[in-house]
């Protein structure tokens, strides 16, 4: 629906300059009871004789359980919610620092895609027609419907007191021209909009609108300012059975803003998007550029966009989640012998730079030890990374090979064995020597085996 039209006489309504839809039918039992069941929303029905207890009847709930159920519309289905509550559950207005935030209505989000519709809204639907036309009954008609007790004659309705309760919420009476049913008669409906027409206290009365089974013609018609009469706090529960609320949903045919996700490890690299942000209009070109950590290199995009290109750009015409891949630089920019990954991520050293520790001058296989005389308790401490490997620089304690401190014959024997490789992966045996350590104190000792320089 949309356009910009409404009465004017007595009161101006319907005025909606938006595209937007509205439910053909108020909301069942049955949708909320799987709402709960799949959300664990703890959302409870008002009276049982105002809705009826089968799964078909509308779902009789105050205006916070109403609001709740729709933000669980949105957030099961990937958009932010509606409506603002704190910690506690309690309503709350957006603020000028929420992505959505809307001056003009700080009760709804405008990211949302459900929400409970306006008096404007409600009220285009249930009297207004596509054409621009207007009546004064939400049938279709200038004259009072037919009232029934159930079906879904032309020009009829649930209302006049004729039945003894709702109709379910698929054969509650004729049609408006828009094709809603029961915004005249069966249950009442709550509206989004407040007492005041102005959304600007989250505690203030909300207004409801269509009337029940029991309302008379007079008070069900356009001009009759139905609209407004029902005012009820937004938790209030103390309703009589015959006018306790129930609910039908509006929403957004074609969402105007998208959430885009980045997941990626921050230690690999990084993402930049243009324009920046988490939401994006419908259609907009969002620029990608990963740019990677030293060590590594961008291998791929993958999730909702494929792709081997670092800079890219993607269509906003969905909620997206991508993936940006790296994998480790195997270059040797400095040919050291050793890859970027190598010297950025293994050894802590410059990729760009030849080292003076390279393999060939001063890259060792080592280890921490320390030894207890008296108990003869060696202690064999872990190298800082996982090739046992330290360069000179690194190198205060240290051992070569496995345990090198051992006792035989009240005697301290140091045994060491230098292995070679030429891809620190493989490696052989390039010599062993042991050596009697003599003269040592006949307490304890701590032994440091330095590098010669």
């Amino acid at each position: 629906m949309t356009g910009v039209d409404g009465f004017g006489s007595p009161f101006s309504a319907g005025a909606v300059s938006y595209l937007y839809c509205i439910g053909k039918y108020e909301i069942s039992r049955e949708i909320i009871s799987k709402a709960n069941l799949a959300g664990e929303l703890g959302i409870g029905f008002l009276s049982a004789g105002s809705g009826g207890t089968t799964s078909n009847k509308p779902a009789t709930l105050t205006w916070v359980s109403a609001a709740k159920f729709v933000n669980y519309l949105n957030t099961s289905r990937g958009y932010l919610p509606a409506y603002k509550f704190d910690s506690a559950g309690n309503f709350q207005l957006w603020s000028s620092s929420d992505i959505g935030y809307q001056q003009g209505n700080p009760f709804r989000n405008s990211f949302a895609k459900y929400w409970l519709p306006s008096a404007d809204e409600w009220f285009k639907s249930a009297y207004g027609t596509p054409t621009g036309t207007w009546f004064n009954f939400a049938t279709g008609s200038d004259s009072g419907p037919d009232p029934i007790i159930q079906g879904t004659g032309t020009n009829t309705a649930v209302y006049a007191g004729v039945a003894s309760g709702p109709a379910d919420v698929s054969n509650a009476g004729g049609l408006s021209p828009w094709g809603t049913m029961a915004q005249l008669g069966n249950v009442i409906e709550w509206l989004e909009t407040a007492m005041d027409l102005t959304n600007d206290l989250p505690t203030e009365s909300r207004l409801t609108a269509g009337g029940t089974w029991t309302t008379g013609s007079n008070n069900v018609g356009s001009r009759a300012r139905d609209i407004f009469n029902l005012g009820q706090g937004p938790d209030v529960k103390n309703i009589s059975a015959s006018w306790a609320p129930t609910i039908r949903i509006s929403m957004n045919p074609a969402p105007t803003h998208y959430v885009l996700v980045i997941n990626q490890e921050i230690a690999k690299g990084n993402v930049t998007t243009s324009p920046q942000g988490l939401m994006h209009s419908n259609g907009t070109i969002v620029s990608l550029n990963a740019f990677s950590a030293i060590g590594y290199i961008f291998d791929s995009w993958s999730g909702d966009f494929t792709g081997s290109n670092s800079a890219t750009s993607i269509n906003m015409n969905s909620n997206k989640t991508i993936t940006a891949n790296y994998i480790p630089d195997n270059s040797d920019n400095d040919g050291d012998g050793l890859s970027n990954y190598q010297e950025a991520i293994i050894f802590n050293t410059n990729p760009n730079r030849p080292e003076s520790n390279s393999p060939v001058s001063g890259l060792y296989l080592a280890s921490q030890f320390q030894s207890n005389r008296e108990s003869g308790r060696n202690e064999i401490l872990a190298s800082p990374n996982s090739y046992g490997l330290f360069y000179s620089n690194q190198m205060l304690d240290l051992k070569l090979g496995g345990m090198v401190i051992g006792k035989t014959n009240n005697q301290l024997v140091l045994t060491y064995q230098i292995n070679q490789s030429t891809n620190l992966t493989n490696w052989t045996v390039y010599r062993e020597e042991s050596m009697v350590l003599s003269n040592a104190p006949a307490d304890k000792m701590f032994l440091r085996l330095n590098p010669k320089q």
